[in-house]
């Protein structure tokens, strides 16, 4: 029985359960690199940003007959270029986020367990692997019930922290800013927004329970809802922690405020982290399913095993990783998303149950900020 039985809210749901991973964790850090306001005018500009994205591409899916991923829509309306650069950025970005969520959930189920087993990270790790293996396995029906069960989740364990931490907050925290390191945020932000696996999905959900107009109610709903928390979330970690706000906000938030804290929060982490590592693994499977034709069980096998070898090979750099995929992938998405938006106005082969206006300026405008976002990570990781 499905949690959510109204198609708006099981939409909402996982539009905020795909949403919400590991991404938020490295907020805090990022936000107190350049100060909490630039942080913040972050958070609004970019929430807003991939909100009119993910409306534009759920707009491409709903006038496009078929299932696709979203290398397949860009095959459809950009041709054997837009697929290859979309498969380049797709798997890159799925393939790089996979690994951050094991990187964090095995660091997390470690610190939650203080060590105690004597057990490797590693162990933790593969764990995990299995257990999302089978969930996925199990199908869209499971997955529309475990992330309403995690969005839930995510809900009550977020005003635990809340209530917990907030006399300790210090405004002295969140007034320091740092223009030197304004750009700081942009790709780690970027990626915690990282939402366009789930609107495919979205798509299957609402279809199915013929409501497909409500696509645009459900993104503005869950991307509203993700900002706030991320807003909540990020207020608590640097009003509490300040300068000393480190990579891993849990751990920051369970030395200031002790173990009760630290329990919950590790609880909240896994549930996010996790919930958003079975819907990559889920939408990169369909990827191969249908846009490459693998069969079921090869193409799950094919999109979890390569992160999992990688994290077993110490690929470990946490917040670079998720700053480049986030600008870098994410960038490139967003532009491949709004040309297939500009094509698909014109060439779509069937009437989409929402439009969106088109306005020249603002979609140049964003495709400018993705591209330029994209120059300045590669800039910095090489020069």
């Amino acid at each position: 029985m499905r949690l959510f039985r109204h198609p708006l809210l099981a939409a909402t749901a996982t539009v905020i359960g795909s949403s919400i991973g590991v991404g938020i964790f490295a907020i805090p850090y990022a936000v107190m690199k350049s100060g909490f306001s630039i942080g913040f005018l972050y958070m609004m500009a970019i929430g807003g940003m991939m909100l009119f994205t993910l409306l534009a591409y759920g707009e491409v899916v709903l006038r496009t007959s078929g299932k696709h991923q979203f290398t397949g829509y860009a095959q459809r309306y950009l041709g054997a270029p837009g697929r290859v650069l979309a498969n380049i950025s797709f798997i890159f970005g799925i393939y790089g986020a996979l690994i951050a969520y094991l990187i964090e959930i095995a660091n997390i189920i470690e610190g939650l367990v203080f060590g105690m087993s004597g057990w490797p990270k590693e162990l933790y790790a593969v764990g995990f692997w299995c257990l999302a293996f089978f969930i996925i396995m199990a199908g869209l029906n499971a997955l529309i019930r475990f992330e309403e069960f995690v969005t839930i989740g995510i809900m009550v364990l977020m005003l635990v922290v809340f209530f917990i931490g907030v006399s300790h907050v210090e405004a002295v925290n969140l007034a320091t800013i740092h223009p030197q390191h304004f750009f700081f945020p942009y790709g780690v932000i970027l990626f915690a927004f990282g939402s366009l696996a789930c609107i495919p999905e979205i798509r299957n959900i609402l279809v199915e329970r013929h409501a497909a107009h409500k696509m645009p109610q459900a993104l503005a709903f869950g991307i509203g809802g993700v900002t706030i928390l991320y807003t909540v979330f990020t207020v608590m970690v640097v009003g509490i922690s300040g300068e000393q706000t480190t990579t891993s906000a849990i751990a920051g938030l369970g030395s200031a405020l002790g173990p009760i804290v630290a329990v919950v929060g590790s609880l909240f982490g896994i549930m996010a982290i996790g919930n958003a590592f079975i819907t990559s693994g889920f939408v990169l499977q369909e990827m191969y399913r249908y846009d490459f034709h693998y069969p079921k069980f090869f193409a799950l096998f094919v999109a979890l095993l390569i992160p999992l070898v990688l994290y077993l090979l110490h690929v470990t750099n946490f917040i670079q990783m998720i700053s480049i995929i986030g600008a870098v992938s994410g960038g490139a998405q967003g532009v491949l998303i709004f040309e297939m938006f500009l094509r698909a106005k014109r060439t779509g082969d069937r009437e989409p149950e929402y439009t969106i206006r088109t306005i020249p300026a603002l979609i140049r405008g964003i495709e400018l900020v993705f591209l330029g976002g994209v120059c300045y990570e590669l800039v910095n990781l090489f020069v």
